[in-house]
């Protein structure tokens, strides 16, 4: 490799673009609907993972993008959910956001989607 390509490599590692950076999206709150009124409440507090600042910088630039087809995706998960009373499989959840996150960012941009917490409140 070029002496330029080693001097990118040894820059990137000094400011530590080649380290796991987290982007924490704001909480997803979404209502489950079953016979036309919401009878759970799930809410989400969902991190995406990347490695590089050029994927970093892909995340900045495409955030809101991202965080509005995350959403459109939960609500298409948990109103399969349909407050049926069996527990969210997080990791099903985790797959779809990242199928997600690959098509809106492309193929190897996130390494990870990682649920922080989840928590179900059922309303009368």
């Amino acid at each position: 490799s070029s002496v330029e390509e080693q001097g990118k490599a040894t820059l990137q590692e000094w400011i530590g673009g080649d380290k796991a950076q987290f982007f924490r999206l704001p909480p997803f709150n979404i209502p489950v609907i079953r016979d036309g009124r919401p009878v759970q409440q799930v809410s989400l507090l969902i991190a995406i993972e990347t490695r590089g600042l050029d994927k970093k910088d892909k995340v900045i630039q495409k955030r809101t993008e991202l965080q509005s087809a995350f959403l459109r995706d939960l609500y298409a998960v948990l109103s399969l959910h349909n407050g049926n009373r069996r527990p969210l499989n997080l990791d099903t959840v985790k797959v779809r956001l990242q199928r997600v996150a690959d098509r809106v960012l492309g193929p190897g941009v996130v390494d990870g989607v990682l649920v922080e917490s989840a928590y179900t409140h059922t309303l009368n």
